[in-house]
C-alpha cells in the first residue's frame, strides 16, 4: 500500500519520502529537521497506525514531542473509537479508515497542504 500511495502522490506532483517502518520515518524526519529550512519542506506526514518498530500513534507522539507542527494524517484498518480519540488527542488532522477512496486522501492533503514543492 505504501508504494502505491507514494506512486499516486508523486504522480499528483508531491515530493514523497517513503519509510519502511515508524522508526525509520522518525529518523528521516529528524535528519530533515537538521537541514536548512528542514521542517518547512515537509508539508504533511501520512502514516499507517500499524507499522513495524513504531506504530503511527507513537510516530505522531514523537513528532509532537520534538516540536513538529506538520499536519499528520493516519490510516488504519483497525479504526475503533479509541484509536481515533488517541490520534485526535495527539494532534492528527485526520484518521482515514481503510479501505478509503484515494480521492479522500487527495482532498485531505489539498486542504492541509495546499502549496506543493
Amino acid at each position: 500500500m505504501r508504494s502505491m500511495l507514494a506512486g499516486m502522490l508523486a504522480a499528483d506532483g508531491w515530493e514523497v519520502i517513503e519509510a519502511a517502518d515508524g522508526s525509520s520515518l522518525v529518523e528521516r524526519l529528524h535528519e530533515i529537521a537538521g537541514e536548512p529550512r528542514g521542517r518547512d519542506t515537509v508539508l504533511a506526514v501520512v502514516a499507517d497506525v500499524r507499522m513495524p518498530r513504531l506504530d503511527g500513534l507513537d510516530v505522531l507522539a514523537a513528532l509532537r514531542c520534538a516540536g513538529w507542527r506538520t499536519p499528520v494524517v493516519l490510516m488504519t484498518a483497525f479504526g475503533d473509537g479509541a484509536v481515533h480519540r488517541e490520534a485526535r488527542e495527539l494532534g492528527a488532522v485526520q484518521v482515514l479508515d481503510k479501505p478509503f477512496a484515494l480521492d479522500r486522501l487527495r482532498d485531505v492533503l489539498r486542504q492541509i497542504a495546499p502549496r506543493r514543492r
